[in-house]
């Protein structure tokens, strides 16, 4: 039995360090989020914070009643409140809960659409929330090291994106979550936890206590170089000679080498030839990279490393007396750690390093994915873009440079120091900085997709501002929620327009503007309805006839089947008709869906393809309902896999 219980262990670790990275930078996020909505003085705790809330304060908890108030909080949590006013040790979950009753300006406590809503900020937290909900109680399971690696990235963005949003709702200044700040804090955890373990040991607890903290920065330092050694061979287990080496440390240092190995490595036994053996080991690759770089920053720092290519000469020694040649591309992790490294607060200033790292960075064949992400993990540090730069220039992007939210404020900051490209930007967040539109001046934009703009309009059009920022000459392709007036600024050489037509305000003037303005290359139009929002009677104009016109009547339900028709045969364009129309959020049931489509035919409405969510009906109702949408509009009945496809 003791063979499972040893192969299972790297399961655990991969989930403690999960839940680590959760409660150390996710926790950091809801802190911060908590910090910017309430501005609360660090001297003053939440519950008197909330307690003085003023009338203007658009803050749940006011909302709240005399005894709800009371029981916002367990006894538990008002005790935490009470001894910590700068909520720094709240757990996730308390933040989670501060979050959604002190903060202004967000969700109500019953608007469950929103809180859930991962392209808003507060489905955002609530999405770190579950997750660390997930990793506590469900356990998930690290099939392999490349299943962690991903799931740290996973996370990474996640934090990248809540914290992009928080600030642009709070208008907040940039804070960041970086690869090498995720390592640093389960190092970070790693340290502490020996810490308590030598304080509540009752043979090494009184030792020293007052020079605890630098014996072990000496004993790291040692662990440290190992750790560079043993990247170097290949390896993450250590070796006799190493371990004596540490044994060595600690017994200088006064420290018990057994809780120093608990606190850093895993033991492992196997069994050869009937004889077990025990290692201990580094629990994961990217702590021994990380260990590694923190070698190479600590000879960077002592003036061990002086002169320019000190680095790859360090590697070169370390490596020593093996004689194969260095694997560059093997040891990109490591240098990544040291580019993040070397741009942090207090990192020694070696202009120099800089250089050399990318360098190397570069031989490992370093595209622009990972270009952009350094930008963004070297803090946007001047010194670090300008090397970038270069590499990037020397050795340009294929193609064009798609930009998403997390990676939009690194290409703003790297952008406009190469020569132009091709980009596309790929949003789906509520808000957008404008700055970093901006940046992309003199760049030329193919398309621009703002995906909650179209998706969840708002009364208003939000894209306006968006498009108005950009260097619009180049766009063929735009996703979105326009006025009438910015819709003459798209060009004459769009081929595709998504647009969302939200209220009876706008949606005249709107359907005026677009016959009248419609780009001569145009093909492909989508335009989506939202039925809670848009009355029939409002649609007097139908829609131009170019090539594919997909209608998207979202949130119908039995109460406005008639509507959602009468819409359909208002805006039906006057010679083509409809490629398809989709009904993406549609809760009916198939008798409800079947008394749509005779409403359809009912209406005369051309169409060749009917979508709805697959989740609505069963496979053998599709069935039938194909049958009935041949038979009344001579068109196809499709059921889409997923509920929101509102894109193609």
């Amino acid at each position: 039995m003791a063979a499972p219980a040893a192969a299972a262990a790297p399961v655990d670790y991969s989930r403690l360090k999960l839940l680590c990275i959760l409660e150390g930078p996710g926790a950091a996020v809801l802190s911060y989020a908590l910090k910017c909505g309430t501005n609360k003085t660090a001297s003053v705790t939440l519950l008197q914070y909330l307690t003085n809330l003023p009338d203007t304060s658009t803050a749940n908890y006011r909302a709240l009643k005399g005894e709800q108030k009371r029981k916002a909080f367990t006894p538990t949590e008002k005790i935490t409140i009470a001894d910590d006013p700068s909520c720094q040790s709240f757990d996730i979950t308390l933040l989670h809960k501060c979050i959604r009753l002190a903060c202004e300006n967000v969700a109500g406590l019953n608007d469950a659409a929103r809180w859930q809503d991962n392209t808003v900020m507060e489905g955002l937290l609530t999405k770190i929330k579950a997750e660390r909900n997930e990793c506590v109680h469900e356990r998930p399971q690290m099939t392999n090291e490349q299943h962690f690696l991903d799931k740290v990235e996973e996370l990474k963005n996640l934090f990248i994106r809540a914290l992009q949003a928080v600030k642009e709702r709070y208008g907040a200044s940039d804070v960041e979550t970086t690869n090498s700040s995720l390592y640093t804090n389960i190092h970070e955890w790693c340290t502490e936890k020996l810490h308590h373990r030598i304080s509540v040991d009752p043979t090494w607890g009184k030792k020293r206590p007052q020079t605890r903290n630098t014996r072990i920065k000496r004993v790291l330092k040692v662990m440290y170089q190992m750790a560079l050694q043993g990247l170097l061979q290949d390896r993450l287990s250590l070796s006799d000679e190493d371990i004596e080496r540490l044994a060595d440390c600690c017994e200088r240092e006064d420290l018990p080498t057994h809780q120093v190995l608990g606190a850093f490595f895993i033991l492992r036994s196997s069994v050869t030839n009937r004889v077990i053996k025990r290692k201990y080991y580094i629990p994961h690759k990217g702590l021994l990279e990380y260990f590694a770089a923190q070698h190479i920053m600590q000879s960077l720092q002592d003036g061990s490393l002086s002169e320019s290519g000190a680095i790859r000469s360090l590697l070169h020694y370390v490596l020593q007396p093996q004689t194969k040649p260095l694997d560059l591309k093997g040891l990109r992790n490591l240098f990544w750690h040291v580019a993040g490294l070397l741009s942090t607060p207090g990192a020694p200033k070696r202009p120099e390093a800089i250089k050399e790292i990318l360098d190397l960075l570069a031989e490992t064949g370093a595209e622009w994915d990972e270009w952009i992400s350094l930008v963004e993990d070297t803090h946007y540090n001047e010194n670090f873009l300008q090397g970038i730069a270069h590499h990037v220039t020397e050795n340009p992007p294929l193609g064009t440079v798609k930009i998403i939210d997390t990676t939009l404020a690194s290409s703003a900051a790297l952008l406009p120091h190469i020569p132009p490209r091709n980009v596309e930007l790929k949003l789906e967040n509520e808000t957008v900085n404008l700055k970093n539109i901006h940046a992309l001046t003199g760049h030329n934009c193919s398309a621009l997709y703002l995906s909650h703009h179209f998706n969840y309009p708002c009364q208003k059009p939000a894209s306006d501002a968006v498009l108005r920022a950009l260097d619009r000459s180049h766009l063929i392709r735009f996703l979105g929620h326009l006025s009438a007036g910015c819709l003459a600024l798209l060009p004459q050489s769009l081929t595709k327009l998504y647009l969302a037509l939200p209220t009876d305000q706008y949606a005249g003037s709107l359907l005026a503007a677009l016959s009248g303005t419609v780009p001569s290359k145009l093909y492909f139009l989508y335009i989506h309805v939202p039925m809670e929002m848009v009355t029939p009677e409002t649609l007097t104009s139908p829609l131009p006839d170019v090539h594919s016109v997909i209608l998207i009547l979202s949130d119908v339900n039995k109460s406005v089947i008639n509507e959602a028709c009468q819409v359909a045969a208002a805006l039906q364009p006057r010679k083509r008709g409809y490629r398809a129309i989709r009904f993406p959020r549609g809760k009916m049931k198939t008798a409800e869906w079947r008394e749509l489509l005779h409403h359809l035919a009912a209406a005369k409405v051309t169409v060749e393809r009917i979508e709805i969510s697959e989740g609505t009906i069963a496979k053998k109702e599709e069935r039938e309902l194909q049958g009935l949408a041949e038979n009344l509009l001579r068109c196809r009945f499709w059921r889409h896999h997923k509920d929101d496809y509102f894109l193609p």
